[in-house]
Order: C-alpha cells, then sequence, then structure tokens
C-alpha cells in the first residue's frame, strides 16, 4: 500500500512539474528558487545580459559604456526614460505574441513579475497609467495587454491604477508603418479620457506601462498628453524593447 502511495505521489509530482511549473518563455522546467516567479534563471539571465547596457533615455540596447544612442542625442521626448526587461526577440517576443493574439491571458502573471523588477528600476512613481489600445483591436480580442500588465504592477506594488488615457480608433495598423511614418501617426490619436481628472496628476510622477515599445512614439504621444496634464515626469515600463533606434 504504501509503495502504491509513493508510486502515485511520485506521478503526481513528475506531471505537476511538467505541466505547471514551466517557464512561462522557454518551457524549461522551474527551479525552487524562480518557482514564484514563473520564468527560468537561464530565461531571466539572458534578459539581463541583454539589458545590461542601454540608452539612458529611450531604453534600446547599445555599445558597453554608452550612455544614450545616436537618436537621443539629436531628438528630445516627453517622456523621461524607458525601462525594459528584454530585447523583443526569441522566447519573449513569442510570449508576447502569445498573450497579444492568441488570447493566453494566464501569461500577464509570470510576464507582469517581469515588470515588476523593471519599475524598481525607475523611480518611485504615484500611479499606473497603461497605454491605451485602438478600441477595433480591442473589441476583436476581447482585453487589453498592457492593462492586464498594469493591473499586475498595481497589485504588486501597492499602486493605484489609472485609465486616464484614451485612443482614438485608427485603420492603419502600426506594426506596418515606418518609423517616421509611425510618429506621424499616433501623435494626434492620444488624449485624455472623458473620466478623467486631470487634476490628478498635478505634479505627480506617472508610471506608464506597455508591452513593447518599439519606436518610442506611442510613448511620447502618451506622456506628452500626461504632461499636459500636470505630470512632473513620466517613466516607461516595458516587457519588450526592440533592438533599434527610435
Amino acid at each position: 500500500m504504501t509503495a502504491l502511495v509513493n508510486e502515485i505521489a511520485g506521478r503526481l509530482m513528475d506531471f505537476l512539474m511538467g505541466v505547471t511549473c514551466r517557464c512561462a518563455l522557454c518551457g524549461d522546467i522551474l527551479s525552487i528558487d524562480v518557482l514564484d516567479r514563473g520564468i527560468c534563471r537561464a530565461c531571466l539571465n539572458r534578459m539581463a545580459a541583454e539589458m545590461r547596457w542601454t540608452c539612458r533615455t529611450c531604453g534600446v540596447p547599445v555599445r558597453p559604456g554608452q550612455a544614450y544612442c545616436p537618436a537621443c542625442t539629436t531628438r528630445g521626448y516627453w517622456f523621461d526614460a524607458v525601462k525594459a526587461a528584454g530585447v523583443y526577440h526569441g522566447s519573449l517576443k513569442e510570449a508576447v505574441i502569445r498573450m497579444k493574439y492568441r488570447g493566453e491571458r494566464n501569461l500577464r502573471t509570470p510576464l507582469g513579475k517581469l515588470l515588476v523588477n523593471v519599475a524598481l528600476k525607475l523611480p518611485p512613481c504615484d500611479v499606473i497609467v497603461p497605454v491605451p489600445v485602438d478600441p477595433t483591436r480591442k473589441g476583436l480580442r476581447g482585453f487589453d495587454q498592457a492593462r492586464d500588465l498594469a493591473e499586475e504592477l498595481s497589485r504588486a506594488l501597492g499602486l493605484d491604477l489609472d485609465d486616464a488615457l484614451k485612443r482614438r480608433k485608427s485603420n492603419i495598423s502600426m506594426t506596418a508603418l515606418s518609423k517616421r511614418d509611425r510618429w506621424e501617426e499616433v501623435k494626434d490619436t492620444i488624449e485624455l479620457g472623458r473620466s478623467c481628472q486631470s487634476r490628478r496628476f498635478a505634479r505627480s510622477r506617472v508610471l506608464l506601462v506597455d508591452d513593447v515599445v518599439t519606436t518610442g512614439a506611442t510613448a511620447n504621444a502618451c506622456s506628452r498628453v500626461l504632461k499636459k496634464a500636470g505630470a512632473v515626469e513620466v517613466y516607461v515600463a516595458a516587457l519588450a524593447r526592440t533592438a533599434i533606434w527610435g
């Protein structure tokens, strides 16, 4: 009887380790020290190495020893700094795609914990604001991935979440646009929501949350609106940053 119980317990443990305790990015079995994170040590180390040297302003990877990327030496931004967990490629890119386009909303928990680590590298903020998604795309997906991530951050950091921004409907896919066209398309599509009380942002530091920063155009447009509403600083926390200059 004891042998049978031990065998069943062993099989149950193998099942749990194989199904519920795998890395959200690469699928490897998690070691005990990272079970609560949901992402294996190898993936965490790889992302940390990728983001060891990044532009102090836009967060894009740069050569070791560089403080700023070429774009940030000639362009000003409304946001104060961007930080991301990793480069938008490989297993991190696949995880974002799975969450965003395949409806795997359960990924919000491990990916949200990645964002907590990112946020802790930024100055303390007063309120969290998600980057708004195009209403048509939100309707098709049935959820807003940036807001899901912002909710995870709000719970972990104990900060209020404010859906302050809205995005006007656009029939153009941002992924199909060039860098210059992205900046032109997005600059006038972000605005304060009708229910937002702009006085809330007076003299505040805002943590703006998004899944991926590509050129920085959307983050810049959001930051512009928030600063015009009174925010003194806007910091952007993202899951991933493309390895291109904005």
